[in-house]
C-alpha cells in the first residue's frame, strides 16, 4: 500500500449514510457508563478541591486570585452535577439528537474551565500543566466527531492564545506557551479522531456481523422450508412429519388434543400415470393439493404429502367436536375434499368413473389413547385400506 492509498484509507468515510444514522443511536449506549462515571469523577474532584480550599489559610486563598480558583471549582461542580441526571434521562429516553448537543455543551464547559485554570496558572507562573494533561485526556475519554474536536479544541486554543497575548500574561514564556499549547491541541485533535474512528470501525464490524448473521438466518430458514417441503405440490413432506410433528406429540398430549387424522389416496393413480403420462400425473397431484388447501380453513390442520399419491392430514382440536356425529358422520373436512374434487372433475377414461377420485381413511380420538404418533397414523392407514376394499371413492373410519 503506497502513501496515497494510506492517506485515502485514513480520511475516507468508514460508514455509509444508513450506518451513520444507526451509529448515532449506537455510541450513546456504548459509552454511557464511561461518560457517566467520568462526570461523577469530575464532580467528586471539584468537590474535594472546594473542601480543601476552605481548609487552606493565607492571603492568596482568602483574597485576590485565590477566589477565582474557587469560582472555577464551583462552576464545574455545579455544571456537572446539573448535567449528569439530564444526561442519564436523555439516554434512558433515547433522545439522541438532544444528547449530542448536551455532550457538546459539557465539553465546551470543560474547555472553559481548563482555559480559566490555565490563565490563572500563567498569571502565577505555573505553566501549562493543567492544559497539557487535561485536553488530551478529554480527547481520549469524551467521544467527539473529527469536526467537533477540531472546532472545540481549535477554538479553545485560539481563544487562549488571544487571552495570553492581549493581557500580556507571562510574557517571557509566551512563545513557549503558544507552541506547547498548539502541539497539545493538535495531539488532542488527533487522539479524538482516532478514538472516534475506532468506534466507527467497531460499529461497522459489528453491523457487518449482524447483517451476515441475519442473512445466514434467512438462508437457513429458506433451507429448512425447502428441506421440509415437497417441491411438486408445495405441501409438507415426510421429513417434516418426522422432524417436526413427531417431536410435538407429547406437547399435543399435554394440551389434551382431540385429533383427527385423515389418510387420502388417489384411486388407481399408477394406472392414471401409465395412461396419461407423468407430466399429467404431476398436474393432477398439484390440482388435488390445491383442492385440499381450499378446504382447510384452520391453521391447526397439517397437510403432508405422505407418499407418491398419498396425503396425510392432521387436525388437532382443543376439545372433541360433538358435531362430528357417531362413527364420524358429517366430517366437514373429508366431505369438503371429496365434494370439491367431484366438482373439479379432473377427467380420466381409464376407470368406471369419468373423473379422478380419492379414498379416505380416518382415525379420531384423544392422543392419550396412544404412546406415539406413528401408531395413530397406522390406524388411519388401516381405515384407508378398508376404503379401498369397499370400492374406493369413499370414506372409512378406524
Amino acid at each position: 500500500m503506497d502513501v496515497k492509498d494510506r492517506i485515502r484509507h485514513a480520511v475516507e468515510p468508514i460508514l455509509t449514510k444508513e450506518q451513520k444514522l444507526r451509529f448515532r443511536e449506537y455510541y450513546p449506549e456504548k459509552i454511557y457508563r464511561v461518560e457517566r462515571n467520568i462526570g461523577l469523577v469530575v464532580a467528586g474532584t471539584q468537590l474535594c478541591m472546594i473542601v480543601i480550599f476552605f481548609f487552606l489559610k493565607g492571603d492568596f486563598v482568602m483574597e485576590g486570585d485565590g477566589r477565582f480558583y474557587l469560582y472555577l471549582y464551583l462552576y464545574l461542580f455545579l455544571v456537572t452535577v446539573f448535567l449528569i441526571p439530564v444526561y442519564m434521562n436523555l439516554v434512558k429516553r433515547k433522545k439522541y439528537a438532544v444528547l449530542v448537543w448536551l455532550r457538546r455543551s459539557y465539553v465546551f464547559a470543560m474547555c472553559v474551565w481548563v482555559m480559566g485554570i490555565t490563565v490563572l496558572d500563567q498569571i502565577h507562573g505555573s505553566g501549562l500543566g493543567v492544559f497539557c494533561y487535561l485536553i488530551p485526556t478529554m480527547a481520549a475519554v469524551l467521544l467527539m466527531s473529527p469536526a467537533e474536536s477540531f472546532v472545540i479544541f481549535g477554538g479553545q486554543w485560539i481563544i487562549l492564545l488571544m487571552i495570553l497575548t492581549m493581557m500580556d500574561i507571562n510574557a517571557d514564556d509566551l512563545f513557549s506557551s503558544i507552541v506547547n499549547s498548539f502541539f497539545v491541541t493538535v495531539l488532542a485533535v488527533f487522539i479524538s479522531m482516532r478514538y472516534y474512528r475506532s468506534m466507527e470501525v467497531e460499529f461497522r464490524d459489528r453491523d457487518i456481523i449482524e447483517s451476515q448473521y441475519k442473512e445466514i438466518e434467512k438462508v437457513n430458514e429458506k433451507l429448512s422450508v425447502m428441506v421440509n417441503t415437497d417441491q411438486l405440490t408445495g405441501l409438507n413432506n415426510r421429513r417434516y412429519l418426522s422432524e417436526v410433528i413427531y417431536h410435538k406429540f407429547e406437547e399435543y398430549k399435554l394440551q389434551g388434543c382431540f385429533m383427527e387424522i385423515l389418510m387420502l389416496d388417489i384411486d388407481f393413480f399408477k394406472q392414471y400415470n401409465d395412461t396419461y403420462g407423468h407430466v399429467q400425473g404431476d398436474a393432477c397431484l398439484r390440482e388435488i393439493s390445491a383442492i385440499i388447501r381450499e378446504c382447510i380453513s384452520q391453521e391447526n390442520v397439517v397437510v403432508i404429502r405422505y407418499g407418491g399419491e398419498e396425503f396425510l392430514l392432521m387436525h388437532c382440536l382443543p376439545e372433541e367436536c360433538h358435531c362430528l356425529g357417531e362413527n364420524g358422520g358429517g366430517n366437514s373436512l373429508a366431505d369438503c375434499i371429496q365434494d370439491r374434487l367431484r366438482q373439479a372433475g379432473i377427467p380420466r377414461n381409464d376407470t368406471v368413473q369419468d373423473h379422478v377420485t380419492i379414498s379416505i381413511g380416518i382415525w379420531r380420538g384423544r392422543l392419550q389413547q396412544s404412546d406415539n404418533m406413528e401408531k395413530l397414523i397406522s390406524h388411519a392407514d388401516e381405515a384407508l385400506y378398508r376404503a379401498k376394499n369397499a370400492g374406493r371413492d369413499c370414506i372409512q373410519y378406524y
